[in-house]
């Protein structure tokens, strides 16, 4: 399989390889959108239970609220 033949999927990449910004500046906000997919696709297959959530994504609880108050994730939203 070649990377060529696999459909595209944007994943907030538009504006990171406009060559806007620094290497620095794109790659924190591809990684900021990737954390958010990431955690918003967890905590929804956790029903919303955000210890639950931590475990299965595998991060310390605590480092696990530190990233959902990072992205102004409220658990009202899920």
């Amino acid at each position: 399989m070649h990377p060529a033949t696999l459909p595209k999927r944007d994943m907030g990449t538009a504006d990171v390889a406009s060559g806007d910004g620094s290497y620095y500046d794109a790659r924190d906000r591809l990684l900021a959108t990737f954390e958010k997919q990431f955690l918003t696709r967890v905590i929804g297959h956790a029903g919303g239970n955000l210890s639950k959530a931590a475990r299965r994504a595998g991060i310390d609880r605590t480092t696990f609220y530190r990233l959902i108050e990072r992205h102004q994730l409220q658990r009202a939203d899920f």
